[in-house]
């Protein structure tokens, strides 16, 4: 459980999960965007606001959810470079910024 509301990036709660962990953590800052298809499942949100029976009610959902963990295969150096090159090469103005490198360049 993580009470930092602005958790700037998440990588506490990706290392939990590696191993096991069900996180709960608050409903903001840049855990959200590390493993969004785990929310409501190995991920449960704290209300931002704090209350004690939303907490409690999220704390235990996290109890009820049978935990596996996770695997970094989508978390890799790698992985993540190609996938930010691939939204760069869909986002991009055609001539400016866009560069897709050969496989084994990268």
């Amino acid at each position: 459980m993580s009470g930092n509301p602005v958790e700037p990036f998440g990588i506490t709660y990706v290392e939990a999960m590696t191993q096991g962990c069900v996180v709960a953590m608050p409903a903001g800052g840049g855990g959200l965007e590390i493993a969004p298809e785990q929310i409501g499942k190995q991920v449960q949100l704290l209300p931002i606001s704090l209350k004690l029976n939303e907490i409690v009610a999220a704390l235990r959902r996290a109890l009820t959810v049978e935990s596996v963990p996770l695997q970094m295969n989508a978390y890799s150096a790698r992985a993540v470079a190609h996938a930010y090159l691939d939204l760069d090469s869909q986002r991009a103005v055609p001539g400016h910024w866009a560069h897709k490198q050969p496989e084994a360049e990268i």
